[in-house]
């Protein structure tokens, strides 16, 4: 159901919340410990809408939501699963 859900939100235009401009002031990634083929999903907006000299619009007034369905799980495309 959540897969169900997750990708009918990218059908309807939404992005990842992890991928927010601002998410290093509310989230880290251990990139020793994503699946190199998985990157690109946590590559912030900026550094993707730059290559293709798009602007976009600050999220600074919209609280970061850590349990948005757009939201990826703590250990999504991890290489080795440690929750401690």
């Amino acid at each position: 159901e959540y897969v169900v859900a997750h990708e009918t939100g990218h059908a309807l235009g939404f992005w990842h919340t992890h991928q927010r401009p601002d998410r290093d002031r509310h989230i880290s990634i251990n990139w020793k410990n994503v699946m190199e083929e998985a990157t690109a999903s946590f590559m912030p907006f900026r550094s993707m809408l730059q290559a293709f000299g798009i602007r976009q619009v600050s999220p600074r007034r919209v609280p970061y939501d850590y349990g948005s369905l757009m939201h990826y799980h703590a250990v999504a495309h991890a290489i080795k699963v440690n929750y401690v």
